[in-house]
């Protein structure tokens, strides 16, 4: 299981590192143009519809999602858990912070609302991921219906991801690498913490 899990989180972040270089030599173009080709037209009610849903994605709204998560867990006296799921969405955001100076993309030109910063990878999309599914992680043993947990945590990480889009905030290739970013970070931390665990026994 653990090696399954680093497998598919390296994975992850080789489709991440490929992003950047295929957009700096303009292999992403055509899948940047149908990002927006898929999430127009605008209009102002759907705007404001998709503003609203793209704060609930803001880094600052997940991490005190997350530092509420982090009280409840100690609560319940968990404390690994809960120092696992902060490490994993607090300082993990410094990865995004890094990526963006690094790469420095602009964002797309058309923004429909004010938004200043660069543009790769969605810091919204990573902070959206990345707590998703460390909750994930943190429900699977208790859920019956674990289908259900994986359909509504993927349409929340697709909606936010489509309102990011639609916003000409962000490149279909930016938040498909938050996205990358953020998967591989979880199931790599999540594998040391199995592994923790095991030699804890």
């Amino acid at each position: 299981m653990v090696k399954r899990q680093v497998k598919w989180g390296l994975m992850c972040w080789v489709l991440f590192v490929f992003t950047s270089p295929a957009y700096e030599l303009g292999l992403l173009h055509w899948l940047d143009q149908l990002g927006f080709a898929l999430v127009g037209p605008a209009n102002p009610s759907k705007t404001q519809t998709m503003i609203t849903i793209t704060d609930f994605g803001d880094p600052t709204f997940v991490h005190i999602a997350a530092i509420v998560i982090m009280a409840v867990l100690i609560w319940s006296r968990h404390f690994t858990d809960c120092i696992w799921i902060g490490i994993v969405n607090l300082p993990g955001y410094l990865l995004v912070t890094a990526c963006k100076y690094t790469v420095l993309r602009p964002r797309p030109s058309g923004r429909l609302y004010n938004i200043g910063g660069y543009s790769f990878p969605s810091g919204h999309t990573f902070a959206t991921v990345a707590l998703v599914m460390s909750v994930v992680i943190l429900l699977w043993p208790y859920v019956k219906h674990k289908w259900i947990l994986v359909v509504v945590s993927a349409v929340w990480i697709l909606t936010i991801m489509y309102s990011r889009v639609y916003l000409h905030a962000h490149y279909l290739s930016d938040v498909m690498a938050g996205m990358w970013l953020a998967m591989g970070w979880v199931l790599l931390a999540n594998a040391l913490k199995m592994k923790i665990k095991y030699y804890q026994r």
